[in-house]
C-alpha cells in the first residue's frame, strides 16, 4: 500500500509539474506577444516620426504644395488653350490638307534639274 501512495504521489507531483510547465509556457507565450506589440508600436512611432521628417525635406528642397497646385492649373489652361485652337484651326488645315493633295505641281523643282539661275 505503501508503494501505491508512493506513485499516485509521485503522479499527482508529475501533474503539478506538468501544470507549472504549462503556465511558465503561456507566461513565455504572453510576454512574447507584448514584447512584439510594443516593438510594432514603436517601429509605427519611428515610421511616423520619419515620414515627417522626409515631408519637411521634401517640401524644403521642392517647394510647398501651392507650387505643384500652380503648375497644375497651369497645365490645365494650356491643354485648354491647345483644345480652343485645334477647333478654331482644324477646318483650315484641312482645307490645306485637300488642296495640296488635289493640285499637285507636275514640273521637277529647280534643285533636281541643276538650274539655279
Amino acid at each position: 500500500m505503501a508503494e501505491v501512495k508512493g506513485v499516485e504521489r509521485l503522479l499527482k507531483a508529475e501533474m503539478e509539474a506538468k501544470q507549472i510547465i504549462q503556465k511558465a509556457e503561456e507566461a513565455r507565450q504572453n510576454k512574447l506577444k507584448e514584447a512584439r506589440a510594443a516593438a510594432m508600436a514603436e517601429i509605427e512611432s519611428l515610421r511616423r516620426e520619419e515620414e515627417k521628417k522626409f515631408e519637411m525635406e521634401v517640401k524644403r528642397r521642392f517647394g510647398s504644395n501651392q507650387e505643384e497646385e500652380d503648375l497644375g492649373r497651369k497645365t490645365k489652361e494650356e491643354i485648354e488653350q491647345i483644345y480652343r485652337d485645334y477647333e478654331q484651326n482644324k477646318e483650315q488645315v484641312i482645307s490645306m490638307l485637300i488642296e495640296r493633295v488635289m493640285n499637285v505641281q507636275l514640273t521637277f523643282p529647280k534643285v533636281l534639274t541643276g538650274k539655279f539661275e
